[in-house]
């Protein structure tokens, strides 16, 4: 990294901190309805479902269940992450390094996804994401499509 012109080194971070602050902001509270739409967008593109941005209606916060409609669908929205991984958090405390001075630690920027089966996702989602939405009425959970975004660090052997 010696051998690297400082004015690409000091572009590379300030894109980097833009980033951040994007992220910041995307996996804050303010950013929720942002990547549930974001999550519903990613699933019908995965199952090449057509639709249109004004498709996915999303729903506010005090409405909700569901978090988002796409046509008769009810999508209620809800990410695994490893367990006790507070992922803003992981975000903001790396904006806050980079704003210091700091270098990021190159484990966390360039993370590699572990290999799993579908079995073992499933299981995962079974145990995990399935007790989140107890709290809701039976009527109103049959009513619900839960949409998962998994994404664990776990490796699986």
């Amino acid at each position: 990294m010696d051998d690297e012109d400082p004015t690409l080194e000091l572009e590379r971070l300030k894109k980097q901190r833009e980033n951040l602050r994007r992220a910041v902001r995307f996996f804050g509270r303010e950013g929720s309805q942002e990547r549930e739409l974001d999550i519903c967008r990613r699933f019908l593109t995965a199952f090449a479902i057509p639709f249109e941005d004004r498709d996915l209606v999303p729903i506010e916060q005090a409405q909700s269940p569901p978090d988002v409609r796409f046509g008769a669908l009810r999508f209620e929205v809800t990410e695994l992450l490893d367990e006790g991984r507070r992922r803003h958090a992981e975000y903001k405390e790396n904006l806050a390094r980079l704003e210091a001075g700091e270098v990021p630690d190159p484990d966390w920027v360039e993370w590699e996804p572990e290999e799993f089966t579908l079995e073992q996702v499933l299981a995962e989602i079974v145990e995990r994401a399935f007790p989140r939405k107890a709290h809701y009425a039976p009527k109103v959970r049959r009513s619900l499509d839960l949409l998962v975004y998994y994404n664990l660090h776990l490796q699986f052997e």
